[in-house]
Parts: C-alpha cells; structure tokens; sequence
C-alpha cells in the first residue's frame, strides 16, 4: 500500500510525496517547485480504474485545484475558481466525477470535474474537511446513498460537530450531536464506518462510529492521534 502526503522534508515549501505507510519512506516526489503544495487526497474509481489525486496549489497566485497521476504525470490545474475562494482540504466523490472542497471563507463547495460548474453546499464559515461517504440513515433508497460528512460550529462557536448533507446541498444531519466535546476531522473507513477526532473524555482520541449509531474509542491519546490522523487516510 501506499499514501500520499505533503511535506517539508525536502526542505523549503511543501510538496507531494508518495510513501510506504509502513516504514515511512518516500517511493517517489510528485511535486518539485517552489510554491505550496497541500492538502493531497488520492481518488479511486473501481468501475474504471482511474487512479487520480487531487490538492491545492498557490502557484497561480490564489490557491486553486489541482489534479494529478500517481505517478506524476499530467499535473493540471482543474476549474478556474475565485481566487477568493481559497480552497482547501478537497476530496472526491466516488465516481471521481466531483470534487468537495472547503472555503476559508465561504463554507463547503462541490467542483464537477466535466463542467467546472461550482455550487456552494453552505454558507459563510459553515464547514471543514469534506469527505465523500455513504449514509448510514437506514430506509434510504439505493440512489440516495452518496453524503458528504464534514465537521462545522456554525452554531456554537466553541463546539464542532460531525455533520452529513447530500451532494446537492440539501438533507443536512448532525451525525455526532455530543455537546461541547469537539468532533473534528472526519474520515471514511472502507467498511464505511465514520472515524473522527473528538475531545470527549478527559484526553482527546479518534473515535469510530458505525451505522447502528455504535461507537469505540480507536487511539486513547490526544496528541499521538492528532499527529498520526494523516496515516489513518
């Protein structure tokens, strides 16, 4: 197996590395210039194959998407977006046609890869760290299955929680719902099961939330979860 990350460890601006999850070696460098390369996530469609990763870039002057192969060719800016906008943490639906992305600024968008068309899911400040998953409401049809959790405190400024809405904006549902405990950063195991970092309990630690509302307690450390939460990707 292998992962992709950002990191400085070239020294001087952050770039795009494949490595061993393992051992922590680098396979290869995707990225070699002299601007911000972040945010990486790498996109698999079983039905055809592609194999694609997505992350940001500043190297136009605004930070913007970018798509890239594993291997490192055909590195190309996708869309042309707000400048305003300044994306960040993007993340792409299953069938690699969309692509989720977080706004500093303006909330949580969805770019179509085809189109370029942009439409905004929510508003001002609303929404980090979008990832694409399944639902875990019991009773949805086959074709409404798609969501995108993602964390917000839009309504209590002091406290994330761990949100799903549909790709078309609608459906919003708090998946979390534990008052002043934090919960951050989602992920999508492939047994589709939520993981997120929350600040419940005495010490902070990533939890695993299946679809019968089930939770466990995964790394019991605040901070070994935080620095390892890139390789749990």
């Amino acid at each position: 197996d292998e992962l992709v990350i950002s990191s400085t460890r070239g020294g001087g601006r952050q770039q795009l590395y494949i490595i061993n999850p393992v051992t922590n070696e680098v396979v290869h460098q995707l990225t070699d210039n002299g601007f911000e390369n972040r945010h990486p996530s790498w996109g698999y469609n079983h039905a055809t194959g592609e194999s694609v990763i997505v992350y940001t870039s500043d190297r136009t002057g605004s930070t913007q998407l970018y798509l890239i192969e594993p291997n490192g060719n055909n590195d190309l800016q996708i869309g042309n977006l707000d400048p305003n906008l300044n994306c960040r943490y993007p993340s792409f639906s299953p069938d690699l046609e969309e692509i989720a992305f977080q706004s500093v600024v303006s909330g949580i968008f969805v770019l179509n890869r085809d189109s370029g068309i942009v439409r905004q899911l929510t508003e001002l400040g609303d929404g980090e760290h979008p990832v694409w998953g399944m639902s875990f409401d019991i009773g949805n049809d086959i074709g409404d299955l798609i969501r995108i959790y993602f964390s917000s405190n839009v309504f209590n400024w002091n406290d994330f929680e761990i949100y799903t809405i549909r790709p078309d904006g609608t459906d919003r549902r708090n998946k979390t719902n534990k008052p002043f405990t934090s919960e951050r950063w989602p992920l999508l195991s492939i047994q589709e099961e939520l993981l997120f970092y929350s600040l419940r309990g005495e010490i902070g630690g990533f939890y695993k939330l299946n679809f019968l509302g089930e939770e466990q307690r995964l790394l019991g450390d605040r901070w070994h979860a935080r620095l390892n939460s890139n390789y749990i990707e």
